[in-house]
């Protein structure tokens, strides 16, 4: 029996991409992998290795959470009243936590500030698009040029590019897989052509608090000197943080 620290490299294309891998289990009342491996999800086990490298916690973070949208363009969007609550939730946990709420919580704030962090962490909605890629996006606050939403196609997105980790608490922000090889597309392919950072994002439709419950967890278990991995599976074992439903194992890191 392998011992539960064990890191398992998935590969996986198409089909196999969207599967919640960490809840699965060989049968009913059995433990799931999450509990058995750390996870990581990569477009090749050599890429995976090298992103594990030279790893060590980090102390800045941007939080955005909260960010006010405009609520007639996007009316079928529900409010997410624990994104705010998130954003402040994992700010206080670093040296250097910077919070940007409400109408602050701007795609140009983002670009701006992300630089000079370890950790980008984001509180949104995401929606995406799979018959254009290009037109999938993350919600921020609206400014004097647009209604809120950042595309994947939109420039901008190398300002991710000195992040160690970028942090996508939103629906199905690592939804969207088309072809073999690791090619993604959408706003996961965008962040990924720009930054070596690790990525945790979701495969499907995330619960608002359950994802605030879960990624609390995973920050604290990563400032106290856990790699992603690490912290991603204590946090989705551990029924404190990762809260009801299937929110918990929908979550994956991608390297």
């Amino acid at each position: 029996r392998l011992q539960a620290t064990r890191r398992l490299v998935i590969v996986a294309d198409r089909d196999l991409w969207p599967v919640p891998f960490a809840g699965l289990a060989r049968s009913p009342g059995e433990e799931p992998v999450a509990s058995k491996y750390e996870l990581v999800f990569a477009a090749s086990i050599a890429g995976a290795v090298e992103a594990r490298q030279g790893w060590t916690t980090p102390q800045s973070i941007l939080a955005v959470g909260g960010a006010d949208w405009d609520r007639e363009v996007f009316s079928d969007l529900p409010a997410l009243p624990e994104s705010r609550r998130e954003a402040d939730d994992v700010a206080s946990l670093y040296t250097q936590g910077h919070r940007l709420s409400g109408s602050e919580a701007t795609a140009k704030a983002v670009q701006s500030l992300a630089p000079h962090f370890d950790v980008v962490h984001i509180a949104s909605h995401a929606v995406t698009n799979s018959r254009d890629p290009g037109e999938s996006f993350v919600l921020f606050a609206a400014d004097g040029q647009g209604a809120g939403a950042w595309r994947a196609k939109d420039p901008g997105w190398n300002a991710f590019s000195e992040a160690r980790l970028v942090v996508l608490s939103a629906c199905g922000t690592a939804g969207q897989r088309q072809d073999f090889q690791g090619a993604a597309s959408g706003v996961l392919r965008s962040i990924q052509r720009t930054t070596r950072a690790e990525i945790l994002a979701s495969v499907g439709a995330v619960d608002d608090l359950a994802s605030r419950q879960l990624l609390r967890g995973f920050h604290t278990y990563l400032r106290a000197g856990h790699e992603p991995t690490a912290a991603l599976r204590l946090a989705q074992t551990d029924p404190a943080h990762r809260g009801a439903g299937n929110t918990w194992m929908l979550y994956r890191i991608i390297s």
